[in-house]
């Protein structure tokens, strides 16, 4: 990793505004493909909603995908995307900061994401909807597959 990188969470006001931003989240219910704070969301789009509405991206796409569909396939769709996207990079999983997105195998292929902050993981869950759980969750901890950092 360049050493020369800048983080954008690096900074206390960055970091401020990403937990007010997670805990209006909370209690929104989960809802397949839907991104609307307090109303429904996925865990995918509740990242790509928490991020667009701190302003570090404008706007957020992802592509349309069946509700199951990591438990038939072994096609890595979500690190993919992640892996296009120009705002963040992939970092070792023992290095997770607050703000990172942790993405998580479910069935066949990694299929969950969350984002990190102060030993918590927020993320949507079905039929719990947006909550946080801590990081070391033995449910989800030896799940994790990948990590990624928002860069400035």
């Amino acid at each position: 990793m360049d050493s020369r990188v800048k983080w954008y969470f690096d900074s206390r006001e960055n970091q401020a505004s990403l937990f007010r931003e997670l805990e209006e989240w909370l209690g929104t219910p989960y809802k397949h493909l839907s991104s609307t704070k307090k109303v429904g969301v996925d865990c995918i789009q509740f990242v790509g909603g928490v991020f667009q509405a701190i302003g570090v991206v404008e706007v957020v796409t992802i592509p349309a995908f069946a509700k199951d569909w990591a438990f038939h396939t072994h096609d890595e769709r979500l690190y993919k995307i992640f892996c296009k996207t120009s705002w963040v990079v992939e970092v070792p999983l023992k290095e997770v900061m607050n703000g990172d997105i942790l993405l998580y195998r479910f069935g066949k292929s990694t299929s969950h994401a969350g984002i990190y902050f102060d030993k918590n993981v927020y993320q949507a869950i079905d039929t719990v909807g947006v909550h946080k759980l801590l990081y070391r969750d033995k449910r989800f901890y030896r799940r994790r597959q990948y990590n990624f950092r928002v860069i400035a």
